[in-house]
């Protein structure tokens, strides 16, 4: 039997949801729709209804309701207390080879920063980036790069970057002063039209030559490449790649360098990061088009998977009735000396 609940999103994947519902239960909720919902959303969902466990019981319930209040109340009370000069409202992420996110205040100061893969985190630690301006850390971090020789005079260099606010901030910010959305207009448009040519003024004073594209993206789209597992370059320049019919997928660039993954199917990595920058403002559409050809390739690769069971199958009958038939020969030969 069916019962319809709600809940808060506490992780997501393409196809499953994990959902925390009013009582402080943990359920898994298969999702078919097209577009993920972003963490923290309430959803509404089918469960069925079992005989319960001590997981549900109302102590554990009680206790895990506790828990999750305070997890949820630190966050909110820190945004009342302290929206204002020190909050993140855009994100700037960059894909060299490694991945690093930077999350920017009003006036396009770096306040945070992590590493979004192994060499993204190592890269980090050699920087000190607090109260610096976008393009300072930017600098720095190239600076780095360069020295660990993932850019390189001969090298294929490619630098994707991507710039997102979070919805939440964006919604407090329309309810900010006029002074305040002037100020974030201005850093969005500063970094739009600044950014990558300082990159390249950079990178040229050590005859370094590199394509960089910066996409503007929206708070879902950067959403679902968090869900996904790579950062939001990745996975617009994969989405890409996937739409021009090359065998690439989400998950191949969760530990690789999107370019490498590009170059080994086949494709002209800069041409598709070109063709990405081009078709930014399409990104969600593009992405709900391609998850759509990933379910259908995944279940082709399961028929695939299905004939190979019974090729191997077939071939295992013939062998043992091989095995048989030699069996019944050397008898029979056995039988005549004796």
């Amino acid at each position: 039997m069916l019962k319809k609940c709600k809940g808060l999103v506490m992780e997501a994947t393409f196809e499953t949801l994990v959902v925390m519902t009013p009582s402080g239960k943990f359920v898994k909720v298969p999702w078919q729709k097209e577009e993920t919902p972003a963490l923290g959303s309430e959803i509404e969902f089918n469960v069925s209804l079992a005989r319960p466990s001590f997981f549900s019981s109302g102590k554990f319930s009680v206790l895990a309701a506790s828990i999750v209040f305070f997890l949820l109340v630190i966050p909110l009370l820190s945004a009342s207390l302290f929206f204002g000069e020190q909050q993140v409202v855009a994100y700037v992420s960059i894909d060299i080879n490694p991945s690093l996110e930077l999350g920017l205040d009003k006036e396009g100061k770096v306040k945070e920063a992590r590493g979004l893969n192994k060499e993204g985190k190592e890269l980090l630690a050699s920087i000190l980036f607090e109260n610096l301006s976008v393009d300072q850390v930017v600098k720095l971090i190239a600076q780095e790069a360069i020295k660990q020789q993932y850019l390189t005079v001969d090298g294929e260099n490619n630098i994707i970057l991507t710039l997102s606010t979070r919805e939440e901030r964006r919604k407090k910010l329309r309810r900010g002063t006029a002074e305040d959305l002037g100020k974030k207009t201005e850093m969005f448009k500063k970094i739009q039209k600044e950014l990558v040519p300082e990159i390249r003024k950079e990178l040229s004073k050590q005859n370094i030559k590199v394509q960089a594209e910066i996409l503007e993206i929206s708070p879902q789209f950067y959403q679902n490449a968090k869900n996904a597992g790579v950062s939001p370059g990745k996975y617009a320049v994969i989405l890409e790649a996937m739409k021009e019919g090359f065998e690439v997928s989400p998950e191949d660039v969760k530990f690789s360098n999107v370019v490498k993954v590009i170059k080994a199917a086949g494709g002209n990595p800069g041409a598709i990061i070109s063709q990405t920058k081009k078709e930014e403002k399409l990104l969600l559409e593009l992405e709900k088009e391609m998850r759509k050809e990933f379910k259908e390739r995944e279940k082709k690769e399961e028929k695939k998977e299905g004939r190979k069971e019974q090729i191997k199958d077939k071939k295992d009958l013939k062998k043992q009735i091989k095995d048989k038939k030699k069996d019944k020969e050397q008898g029979k030969k056995i039988k005549k000396k004796e």
